[in-house]
């Protein structure tokens, strides 16, 4: 379990019982799944909330400058990793027709996003980085250290092997689906 997250004294459970739980929850905190343990994360700052409203708005704007068919959101939804992990990423891009209005599942997003901002959350991050590949849909991982002004862009091949690019500046190019990251925008310089 992420270390800046609390821990709920729930009994482990799967992804379909943890979503199943998570629709009862109606408007309290979030929480996530992490190896069937239910947690919940830990609060954002104010940059955290800045930067993760800049990456959503970039992306979708991508979307829509490529004529791109899919969507581009911040959190709020979650994404089923595997079996037994569920996270809502700061951000994700998926391809295809919209989702319904009232889904709170994302199947498949090519892009995810998390954004770190506090000191503990690096873990956060790196403890998810395994479990995000292990959605077949997920091509791009992208880690934004808020207070650093660093990205660091896991992408998977064609062939499955992951490659990692750490970043300060300059455009992140997630392909597919072809869209463009300029992190002066992340930093809030563009």
């Amino acid at each position: 379990m992420p270390v800046d997250a609390q821990s709920l004294n729930l009994p482990r459970m799967d992804a379909d019982a943890f979503m199943r739980w998570y629709d009862e929850q109606a408007d309290g905190p979030r929480y996530e799944l992490l190896d069937g343990q239910v947690f919940q994360p830990e609060r954002e700052s104010v940059l955290h909330a800045r930067v993760k409203m800049r990456v959503a708005e970039a992306l979708r704007q991508q979307i829509v400058a490529r004529g791109l068919r899919g969507e581009a959101m911040g959190d709020g939804m979650c994404v089923r990793v595997d079996a037994h992990s569920v996270f809502i990423p700061d951000a994700w891009l998926r391809c295809g027709l919209p989702l319904p209005g009232l889904a709170v599942l994302v199947e498949d997003p090519l892009i995810v996003v998390e954004i770190v901002a506090f000191a503990a959350q690096p873990v956060d991050a790196l403890a998810k980085l395994a479990h995000y590949f292990n959605s077949p849909a997920v091509a791009h991982y992208l880690i934004v250290l808020a207070t650093h002004e660093c990205a660091i862009h896991h992408r998977r091949l064609a062939d499955g092997q992951i490659v990692t690019r750490v970043l300060r500046a300059g455009v992140i190019r997630f392909d597919p689906p072809g869209v463009e990251l300029d992190l002066a925008e992340v930093w809030g310089e563009g």
